[in-house]
């Protein structure tokens, strides 16, 4: 009876409760299943190594210790070996400052031949630790840069050896849900800064520094009815007294103009079948070239000219951009149309094409009769002028220099 008792609750205690199936184990399945997960690690981790090994020669914090010789003509000067691209630069003699990718911000201060990194730390963010650096802009001891669908506005008063990064006095902040730096321009202590709407923006707007960047305040603001909406250029006259900032709102061309140093400003004609206002280069008093985009008619081919303006925008002439690429780029439903504008101290003008099959910057010395293919293969993001040298940069972890003396 003992023996038969003691059976009886070792069968009771391993019974099941009523309804539920209490499966075997799995020890085969389990060990697949382990070994599965760990081949996976071993693969990541194999990735991961390879990965850190290929980029081990991209030195972050340096630049390219060749000393360029720049000839006459185009010269295309490595700064980096690390696979950044730069957009945003500035010159004004023998000094020149490229930012881009990355977080990368370089300096020179022999026309571009060799290059220095500058220290970026103070840009870095949370949410994004290595921002894109879109414009650049200085004037004596003094930068300030800008980021591009980030928040970053750098000003430096010690040219460019140390940084601190400023918000503007949007409410709430520069933030990518709300607003965020798109254009900037300056002349002498004056700088200004556009600013898009992002997610939850609604607004455009422009603020003006008359301290080389320290203090802001706007200086003019638009609601905003699309998330497109922006003043996308801005430029003015080397002594800051008028100041242009083109764009798109409300599904219009937007074209101001201000000539008491951003305290007020006034909108400037524009043709009516234009529906946007892209770039703006302004020449001298009353003297401005600007791409207007006109409406899609055919397979979205653009405006394929430049408005040009003697008046301040009281009446324009239209400057047909002749075309120097494959004829094949513009066949079919392909399409091109002018995007950078720059004026050179000569008064030369300086237009970079894009387009889908489409990259070259192209120039006019006569106010377009004639134009030259300076580069092809490359659309400058940015075009600035130094010491007799044209700087563009080409997307790239190099820079093109035009040397012309």
């Amino acid at each position: 009876m003992h023996r038969l008792a003691l059976l009886g609750l070792v069968v009771a205690c391993s019974s099941e409760p009523a309804g539920v199936r209490q499966w075997p184990a799995d020890v085969v399945g389990d060990k697949v299943r382990d070994a599965k997960l760990a081949a996976l690690k071993a693969e990541s981790d194999a990735l991961s190594a390879q990965f850190d090994r290929d980029h081990a020669k991209y030195d972050a914090t340096t630049t390219t210790t060749k000393v360029a010789t720049l000839v006459a003509g185009w010269n295309t000067v490595p700064i980096t070996e690390y696979p950044t691209s730069f957009w945003g630069i500035w010159a004004d003699g023998n000094e020149v400052i490229a930012g881009g990718h990355q977080n990368w911000l370089v300096a020179s201060s022999d026309g571009g031949a060799s290059w220095r990194r500058l220290d970026t730390k103070a840009f870095a963010t949370t949410a994004e630790k290595e921002p894109l650096i879109s414009q650049v802009w200085g004037s004596g001891d003094h930068r300030v840069v800008i980021g591009f669908e980030n928040d970053v506005v750098g000003v430096s008063h010690d040219r460019g050896a140390t940084w601190t990064k400023v918000a503007l006095p949007v409410p709430g902040g520069t933030k990518e849900s709300e607003d965020q730096p798109r254009a900037l321009w300056g002349a002498g202590t004056d700088v200004y800064v556009s600013t898009e709407p992002g997610a939850l923006g609604k607004q455009i707007s422009v603020f003006v520094s008359h301290d080389d960047g320290a203090t802001w305040k706007v200086s003019l603001e638009k609601p905003a009815s699309e998330t497109n909406n922006t003043f996308y250029s801005i430029s003015g006259t080397r002594d800051g007294r008028e100041v242009y900032v083109a764009g798109y709102l409300g599904s219009k061309a937007a074209l101001y103009r201000t000539r008491d140093r951003g305290a007020t400003w006034q909108p400037v004609h524009v043709p009516a079948d234009v529906d946007l206002a892209e770039r703006v280069a302004v020449v001298g008093p009353g003297e401005l070239y600007a791409h207007f985009g006109i409406p899609d008619q055919h397979k979205n081919v653009r405006d394929h000219t430049i408005a040009h303006t003697r008046d301040g925008g009281q009446t324009w002439d239209r400057i047909q951009v002749k075309y120097l690429g494959p004829a094949a780029d513009i066949a079919d439903d392909n399409w091109w149309e002018p995007y950078e504008l720059a004026v050179a101290p000569d008064h030369t003008l300086y237009v970079s094409l894009h387009g889908r099959q489409t990259a070259m910057l192209e120039s006019t010395r006569d106010g377009g009769k004639t134009w030259k293919l300076e580069l092809a293969d490359e659309q400058p993001q940015a075009i600035a002028f130094g010491a007799g040298n044209v700087y563009a940069t080409v997307h790239a972890p190099a820079l093109a220099i035009l040397k012309t003396k």
